[in-house]
């Protein structure tokens, strides 16, 4: 027998209890790390614009009409404030005049700026999508800004 314990049983139900809880808090800390390193993707400009965040969906299809359901993480969007205390979400396509005539900024310099941080962002999450899979869950959504990170379910399809 296994010292310290009565049964196989006993000694398996304390193994479970410290894989599960030397996990969370594996976990706990690497969000919170990831989530202050993405953070310099948005902070650096925050004070010139009302961009507060980022935020994304990821998650594996429930369907794909025959073919292989993959994870993925989907389009990138800044977070900014908007008149009534919530966000609107900015994504590549709104930095693209034919999609949205109204710059997001007065500073045509600015507005390619942010364009081109977000373009790296989005290349950055999806040439990681499996180590983002791991630490973030599938069928998320995530959201980081300066003081907080929110990972909630999210229903699709």
């Amino acid at each position: 027998m296994i010292e310290g314990f009565n049964s196989i049983e006993e000694y398996h139900e304390e193994l479970c209890g410290v894989i599960d809880k030397n996990w969370s808090e594996l976990l706990a800390k690497v969000r919170t790390e990831v989530a202050n390193l993405l953070k310099l993707y948005f902070l650096e400009v925050n004070d010139e614009t009302s961009i507060e965040g980022i935020t994304w969906t990821q998650y594996t299809p429930y369907f794909n009409d025959g073919e292989e359901c993959v994870f993925s993480i989907g389009d990138v969007y800044y977070l900014l404030r908007n008149e009534y205390g919530g966000y609107e979400n900015i994504g590549i396509d709104d930095f693209n005049p034919r999609f949205n005539p109204n710059p997001i900024t007065d500073d045509e310099h600015k507005d390619a700026e942010l364009e081109s941080r977000l373009k790296l962002l989005q290349e950055l999450l999806h040439k990681n999508e499996s180590y983002f899979q791991i630490v973030f869950g599938d069928h998320a959504r995530v959201s980081i800004t300066a003081d907080n990170l929110r990972v909630e379910r999210y229903d699709h399809e």
